[in-house]
């Protein structure tokens, strides 16, 4: 049954499972504790699963379903099976496509490697388009001066600051689970949320995760209110958050986007981030 499915089984699994090239799925985070917490934040009531006599977890499809304006998403992780099976993977990959809601729209997120779903996405016409994978190195990066005020919030945030963030965070990304309310209660030194603020108005603002090991940070939102596009309000906070995190010997900042944002390549580019990855994404057609 689902409701017994154990989340850091599962996270163990999805991790293991991902080291083999053969099938994989673009997760950031690469400690099961975290893809355990990932897993916490989404509605994986959707998902399919596949154990074996032992109830062990052999296989998995992990569906994230969202709403992004009027169109009903759903992210997929998968499948994934361990030891690799390509039975067993066809046998989720059905299952989901013969269970899900009609109106949902199936995005798939992986490498190259993964020969097998590629073609199986390419039978049924999937919009293909690439994921970049972005790697700077803060080892010996030298700080430089950010103009503007920026704040840190790791513990608490004044509540009209959080308002605000909502109501940017809403125009920007559309994902019930994670929501300004959602991200902002977990705040911790090592879950931050930094905003730039200009003229008493909030311009750019930026959700970063450090790991547990404390060598490696990763960039999950940042967002820009729209009337301060192209004005340079997200290279500044990205200068910010790389300052910060130099000063507490973090060694790397990571992201992902997509390939189709012209404008977010170039930024990235230019502020020094190595594209060390392109992977797959792939929209199923209704």
């Amino acid at each position: 049954m689902l409701s017994d499915v154990n989340y850091s089984k599962l996270s163990q699994f999805l991790m293991a499972a991902n080291l083999d090239q053969r099938q994989t799925c673009i997760m950031i985070a690469d400690e099961s504790q975290e893809i355990k917490q990932d897993l916490k934040n989404i509605d994986i009531n959707n998902s399919c699963f596949k154990l074996n006599q032992h109830g062990d977890i052999v296989g998995a499809l992990i569906v994230d379903r969202y709403s992004s304006g009027n169109n009903l998403i759903d992210e997929v992780w998968g499948p994934l099976t361990l030891p690799y099976n390509d039975l067993v993977r066809q046998h989720l990959f059905d299952c989901y496509l013969e269970n899900k809601i009609a109106p949902a729209q199936p995005n798939f997120f992986f490498r190259p490697t993964d020969t097998w779903l590629f073609e199986q996405l390419k039978m049924m016409q999937a919009d293909f388009t690439t994921e970049n994978l972005w790697c700077k190195s803060l080892i010996d990066l030298p700080r430089n001066v950010v103009s503007g005020n920026v704040s840190f919030y790791q513990e608490t945030i004044k509540a009209d600051v959080a308002n605000e963030l909502n109501d940017i965070h809403n125009c920007v990304f559309h994902h019930p689970q994670r929501g300004m309310d959602t991200l902002l209660q977990s705040l911790s030194p090592y879950h931050f949320v930094c905003v730039l603020h200009e003229q008493n108005e909030i311009v750019s603002y930026a959700i970063v995760d450090i790991d547990q090991n404390g060598e490696t940070a990763h960039l999950d939102f940042l967002g820009t209110q729209p009337k301060f596009l192209r004005q340079g309000g997200a290279r500044k906070l990205v200068t910010a958050i790389s300052n910060y995190l130099v000063a507490r010997r973090v060694k790397r900042l990571s992201l992902v986007q997509n390939q189709k944002a012209a404008a977010a390549f170039s930024l990235y580019r230019g502020l020094g981030f190595q594209c060390i990855a392109t992977n797959v994404g792939a929209m199923l057609k209704n």
